[in-house]
């Protein structure tokens, strides 16, 4: 898994959660969002996940350094936007995390276009996974 798909993903999380925050979405007027690049599918389900000072990330399949540094980024930049002071490091269990990575192997150490970088994201009210 690429530390770039990771940001990418993690930073749909964030616009999905600012979306969420700002707009109540009204029953006549079709859900839009903000996501650059465009997905191929996304789909919009009742409910918000809040992101509290909680907010903790575990990973489950592989880890390393590249995994860990786009983490670290990641929160530093999610909490300068929301004025949120996030926990740092990764949380030791999967339960109790607001995002969960789920990876199976590292990613090729000099990006490739043949990598999939496919990910399916979904966000529930207590957490999300990132698979």
């Amino acid at each position: 898994m690429k530390s770039k798909r990771l940001l990418f993903a993690l930073l749909l999380l964030l616009s999905i959660n600012i979306y969420s925050q700002q707009q109540a979405p009204k029953a006549d007027v079709p859900l839009r969002h903000h996501l650059v690049p465009v997905p191929a599918s996304l789909s919009f389900r009742p409910g918000r996940m809040a992101l509290t000072n909680s907010f903790r990330v575990a990973v489950d399949g592989h880890r390393d350094a590249r995994l860990q540094g786009a983490i670290e980024r990641t929160l530093k930049r999610l909490g300068d936007r929301t004025g949120s002071v996030l926990q740092r490091g990764l949380a030791s269990d999967t339960r109790g995390a607001g995002l969960v990575i789920q990876t199976q192997s590292a990613g090729q150490a000099i990006p490739s276009l043949n990598e999939d970088e496919s990910y399916t994201l979904e966000v529930m009210a207590t957490q999300a996974q990132l698979i």
